[in-house]
């Protein structure tokens, strides 16, 4: 199944892994299908320092059926 207009959480972390910053936003246009890798961006405004981000992790939190009409 192909999903349309995924919705990405970032969660940013320290040197000592404590989150520092999170960011989440839906991506129009962005079809992702399954067994396949998919480079995107997403971009936000630090909250913080930028030396203090170290690490980060990505997650899609949400999706829509790309063949459904809403």
């Amino acid at each position: 199944m192909k999903w349309d207009t995924p919705y990405f959480e970032v969660q940013c972390f320290d040197k000592d892994g404590t989150l520092i910053d999170s960011h989440a936003e839906y991506t129009s246009g962005l079809i992702l299908t399954p067994g396949t890798e998919h480079a995107f961006r997403i971009w936000f405004s630090p909250a913080r320092e930028l030396t203090l981000y170290a690490n980060y992790k990505v997650f899609l939190r949400d999706a829509r059926d790309a063949k459904r009409w809403y």
